[in-house]
């Protein structure tokens, strides 16, 4: 599973907002952030539940399951062309709300209305992670992770091979990335052995997870300032040194929703839609939504 493997331990515990930031204190001291630039930032996500693992919707068990009745020489390969076709069928079905000629737009369109994407959301703000830590699963701990981006992937080990830094989402490798979900062929991938039957299973020239920031667009991306690992067919789990995990007890989560709130971090400034709108407004009046 092309995952980000998790801390062995706890770097320690939230039960308020206090907590959170006096433990984002800690870590800075800790981890100064790779480079340099509007880019080079710590990222936050979080988890309702600690059973949560970090990879994207592509990695996870019931779409793996699923991909195993697919076509394909490999899971790999089975579970690629399981993205691709559902994809296709949310590309065509939803031509009328979306650009279905800019699959890299539509791909992280896909991911924030919950198709299974090789993306796993982040955010730079840590009161957005936390938010998503302490909204749902009302008796189960959560998690806020932090991390420093630059540090998701290994280093290179080859020359010639690309260096490290957050991507944008219009990146050449990010693009072939995301087209091959899309059934692109971008110039990365493997070239058919004459000498051979049927052409090998898809390689990227580089499969690894990449740092990506998008496009800060109106909307979910923009109101909860989304950043993306992007974990790319055939690549492989990685660690990450700078990787802290912080556990939000289940005694600590109604507390942390009344301290969001007057901090103006709700369902509707983090969704920014009016359905969300119209729920913050009903309960807030003391009604049921």
């Amino acid at each position: 599973m092309a995952r980000i493997q998790k801390p062995s331990a706890d770097f320690g515990e939230a039960n308020t907002v206090a907590d959170l930031l006096n433990h984002i204190g800690t870590w800075t001291s800790k981890h100064v952030s790779s480079g340099s630039g509007y880019h080079q930032r710590v990222w936050f996500r979080g988890h309702s539940k600690r059973i949560y693992e970090l990879e994207p919707g592509v990695y996870r068990d019931g779409f793996t399951l699923r991909a195993q009745t697919m076509y394909g020489r490999d899971l790999e390969e089975k579970r690629l062309n399981l993205e691709r076709e559902m994809l296709g069928e949310f590309r065509t079905a939803g031509a009328t709300f979306t650009d279905p000629s800019n699959v890299i737009s539509l791909y992280f369109i896909a991911q924030h209305f919950g198709m299974p994407t090789r993306l796993l959301d982040w955010t730079t703000n840590p009161l957005a992670a936390l938010f998503f830590a302490v909204i749902d699963d009302e008796n189960e701990d959560g998690d806020v992770f932090m991390m420093d981006p630059v540090q998701v992937v290994e280093k290179p080990k080859i020359k010639g091979e690309p260096i490290q830094i957050v991507r944008t989402m219009r990146h050449p490798l990010v693009a072939d990335a995301i087209g091959m979900s899309f059934w692109h062929s971008p110039k990365e991938l493997a070239e058919k052995d004459p000498k051979e039957k049927e052409a090998k299973p898809v390689v990227v020239k580089y499969p690894r997870i990449f740092a990506v920031r998008p496009d800060n667009e109106v909307g979910r991306i923009g109101q909860q300032s989304s950043c993306f690992t992007l974990h790319t067919h055939r690549s492989s789990p990685v660690s990450n040194a700078s990787l802290a995990r912080i556990k939000v007890p289940a005694k600590g989560k109604a507390r942390i929703r009344q301290e969001l709130h007057l901090l103006n971090i709700n369902h509707f400034t983090i969704f920014n839609d009016l359905d969300h709108l119209s729920n913050e407004v009903i309960c807030g009046w003391g009604l049921s939504h």
